[in-house]
């Protein structure tokens, strides 16, 4: 904000947008809803950890066996480098 002519336009749109931001309300919710402890989920990232590696290994002697919840349409050698980067 400036006290110059030149910059009356910006300083009531700077104004302005203070003014609106100023009527935001924001009602914060904790997000606490999960039916899985923290134990569960860690077991399973280290199944999804095992899994990975075991197909890992797989692929790297070209015997890629899919497991039946991965889309048959996706090709393994896009595939497998994308999850070791998870």
């Amino acid at each position: 904000m400036s006290p110059a002519e030149t910059c009356l336009s910006e300083t009531v749109a700077t104004l302005n947008f203070a003014q609106s931001a100023k009527l935001v309300k924001n009602k914060a919710v904790v997000n606490e809803s999960s039916s899985r402890s923290a134990a569960e989920y860690m077991a399973e990232i280290a199944e999804l950890r095992r899994l990975i590696a075991q197909m890992q290994g797989e692929w790297m002697r070209g015997h890629v066996l899919m497991p039946a919840t991965v889309a048959p349409d996706l090709p393994c050698g896009n595939f497998l480098p994308r999850i070791a980067s998870i």
